[in-house]
């Protein structure tokens, strides 16, 4: 092979190089333009947000115990500052954005550590932290200690363990719908670890709740026992039903309007088909799209009382704790289709 032809060959692969990196930049940008739209659908027609949590749920009574917590002013203020920081918010995504903070603090109750999977979301907590004395204040009548938030200390790693507890804590106290589901990033794509899931089968003392629940709230604050006992009966119930040889979850697709069947099939294929899990798991609403378009974090990344986890729209991570450090981090989105943005989360 003589010289010129060495030469015209790297000249044709640079060329192609060339040609699909434009390809691709172009499919990239005409995603990213689907995206922002099919986002400004979903919050142009949104509806008021729900409670934070229903009358019927576990949770119930840490969403009022939260909410006394939080007098109008604080909130008012933090609100204000959002918005002024970003105008093209609306407000009705705000208050949903408002919604998924006091869920993920009471999760913060019921679970030992969890991540926030949510830079919209945690972009909220950063500014109540702002107000230093009003966020204090409101830790120590919620928890009793302060709930701190963590910046990032290491680069964002998957956590799939982390996201699948919170996908299933989540949905049995709250239920699932497409809003939060935007907001959060998809649910249910990865398995509960079936070795964690052998100590809810055989459950015989709840005064040590096992796993990742939070055993200081549940000895010290009535509401949290309330939610964590009901979470961890629950758990077990579906396992018990799910180690049935003869029982699995039915032939209809799955729908974020059905927490009930979510949960079980969640549990059924954790315990029995942990490898095709994702696939048994695919939803209706996404089957209709043809594509996931929020996949959002849905592996997570690594957090504990000084560490956190975010980045896709932003940067900075978050962590909470009754009993960590630090309070100041900013947020970013956990809405796109890589983890890269995953901010902190609570731990005790």
């Amino acid at each position: 092979m003589n010289d010129f032809t060495i030469v015209l060959i790297i000249i044709v692969v640079c060329v192609i190089m060339i040609v699909y990196g434009m390809r691709q930049k172009k499919n990239n940008s005409s995603f990213s333009r689907r995206s922002a739209a099919s986002h400004e659908i979903l919050w142009k027609n949104a509806p008021a947000p729900p409670p934070v949590a229903d009358r019927d749920s576990p949770a119930y009574w840490l969403s009022v115990k939260l909410s006394q917590s939080l007098p109008q002013d604080y909130i008012d203020r933090v609100k204000h500052r959002v918005m002024n920081d970003h105008p093209a918010l609306s407000d009705q995504e705000y208050e949903w954005r408002w919604v998924e903070l006091q869920r993920f603090f009471i999760l913060c109750a019921v679970l030992k550590q969890v991540p926030m999977f949510s830079s919209k979301v945690d972009e909220i907590w950063h500014e109540m932290l702002m107000f230093t004395r009003d966020y204090q204040a409101f830790s120590q009548q919620y928890l009793g200690d302060m709930l701190h938030h963590a910046p990032s200390a290491a680069p964002s790693a998957p956590i799939p363990d982390e996201r699948a507890w919170f996908d299933t804590v989540y949905t049995e106290l709250f239920g699932l719908n497409a809003y939060s589901q935007s907001i959060w990033g998809s649910f249910f794509k990865n398995p509960l670890p079936k070795k964690e899931l052998e100590s809810y089968l055989h459950l015989e003392d709840m005064s040590s709740p096992p796993g990742r629940f939070n055993q200081l709230q549940y000895d010290h604050m009535p509401e949290a026992r309330t939610a964590i006992e009901a979470v961890v009966q629950r758990l077990h119930q579906r396992l018990v039903q799910a180690d049935q040889q003869n029982w699995q979850p039915g032939k209809e697709r799955l729908s974020l309007n059905q927490p009930e069947l979510l949960l079980a099939s969640a549990v059924y294929f954790s315990w029995h088909e942990p490898e095709q899990y994702s696939s048994f798991m695919m939803m209706e609403e996404e089957a209709r799209k043809g594509a996931q378009s929020h996949s959002s974090c849905s592996t997570g990344v690594a957090c504990s009382s000084n560490d956190s986890r975010d980045r896709d729209s932003g940067n900075d991570n978050g962590s909470s704790s009754s009993e960590s450090s630090d309070s100041g981090s900013s947020g970013s989105d956990s809405g796109g289709s890589s983890c890269s943005s995953c901010g902190g989360g609570c731990s005790s």
